[in-house]
């Protein structure tokens, strides 16, 4: 049998930790309609525990049947069963924010997203739904570096300013490469200002036979001004 995926494939600075945070808050009742749960806790989310090693833009090919190694056993942690679904959320799947700063959006996605569907076949999964949020581009890079600037030292914005909008990729690759890589079945992409709750993108992303969940009680990852 075929374990089913349904992915919230993040992307950075669009209520991806509310989102996991919605995902902590409602495990029980998913685990009682028989998902598993995968999703990391680095904001805090409780219970997350994935950690998926996935290649950089310097990374060669050669590397890559060890960095499914490391996949493969990084999701064997999270399945249960022989068809077990499951719901994974990961805002770095498609690349690392700090790409931004030199104007390219994910350019490791398809290296990335090989590995990880290699690592699904490992543990006999597909991508049957795959939700997607995006970000008007000058929202998504001045929130990305305010982020950033959280724990790091930076340049001034103006620094950045001008590789961030002559930037490479866009919202319409990153879509292309999680269609043409890992095949969904289908496939939800929304804009970040009509998201609505995590709740209602959890129902979302699970359709419509999914069960009534609960909104996580504060939110996670706000940046600073």
């Amino acid at each position: 049998m075929v374990r089913k995926l349904y992915l919230h494939a993040g992307a950075h600075r669009t209520g991806t930790s509310s989102f996991q945070l919605c995902l902590a808050a409602n495990r029980q009742q998913l685990e009682s309609e028989g998902y598993d749960l995968a999703y990391p806790g680095r904001d805090g989310a409780p219970e997350g525990h994935l950690h998926l090693r996935l290649p950089k833009p310097s990374h060669g090919e050669d590397q890559h049947g060890a960095f499914v190694g490391k996949v493969t056993r990084a999701l064997k942690k999270h399945v249960s069963g022989e068809d077990q679904p499951l719901v994974l959320s990961e805002e770095n799947l498609l690349g690392l924010i700090i790409h931004f700063f030199s104007g390219r959006l994910y350019p490791a996605r398809r290296k990335r997203l090989r590995v990880f569907r290699d690592g699904l076949e490992a543990v006999g999964a597909e991508a049957e739904h795959i939700l997607l949020i995006v970000r008007p581009y000058e929202e998504l890079f001045v929130s990305g570096f305010r982020k950033h600037a959280e724990d790091n030292a930076v340049e001034p914005f103006e620094t950045h300013a001008e590789a961030m909008a002559t930037f490479r990729g866009g919202w319409p690759e990153a879509v292309k490469a999680l269609q043409n890589v890992l095949k969904p079945k289908s496939m939800t992409v929304v804009e970040y200002g009509a998201r609505g709750t995590s709740s209602e993108l959890l129902v979302r992303l699970l359709g419509a036979e999914a069960g009534a969940y609960v909104e996580p009680g504060y939110d996670l990852n706000v940046s600073a001004t």
